[in-house]
């Protein structure tokens, strides 16, 4: 039975946004790192390593926010199977109703962790980093599903109401076969 689907996009203003700013912070760091030493107020060899470390993380920033930016799926379908989530790098990917208990907001809403009832199933997807990424979100929040609702264009208590309600739904047509 298709009842439809919900579908949440990036909102390109609120991260085009982050992208000036993140090219601001990369363009900083560039300029922290060739700053003259008669203007210099910490030792060079501080400044010249504060500005490639900053550099390179505001580069891939910039980068990983660009690449959002440009991203052309929705960030976060909800349909009657599931979720599919593409909210963050660090996304979950497709999460079926069987496999959720159940979802909760965090951080004064910026965002919504999916509780997973095989978290390990989540975190043993992908590469090195995406796994090291998936067990940092499991200690901090729980869960190593965490939906990020900045940069998207519907509220997160809207997301959360909306997952609740197909959630809902589907756990009753488990529990009760049709008719």
């Amino acid at each position: 039975m298709q009842t439809g689907e919900c579908v949440v996009r990036i909102d390109r203003t609120q991260v085009a946004f982050f992208m000036l700013c993140s090219l601001a912070m990369t363009a900083g760091a560039i300029w922290l790192h060739f700053l003259p030493a008669e203007f210099a107020h910490k030792p060079l060899w501080y400044l010249r390593a504060v500005g490639v470390i900053g550099a390179a993380f505001f580069g891939l920033c910039t980068l990983v926010i660009g690449a959002r930016l440009f991203q052309r799926q929705p960030a976060l379908v909800i349909d009657d199977e599931g979720i599919v989530d593409r909210t963050t790098y660090v996304s979950g990917g497709r999460i079926n109703w069987s496999q959720m208990r159940g979802a909760r907001l965090v951080w004064r809403q910026k965002f919504i962790v999916i509780d997973v009832h095989d978290p390990r199933h989540f975190i043993d997807r992908g590469n090195f980093l995406l796994r090291w990424l998936k067990a940092a979100n499991a200690r901090l929040v729980g869960s190593p599903v965490a939906l990020g609702m900045s940069g998207l264009d519907t509220r997160a208590d809207q997301v959360l109401g909306a997952i609740q309600r197909y959630f809902d739904r589907a756990m009753a047509r488990r529990v009760s076969p049709p008719t």
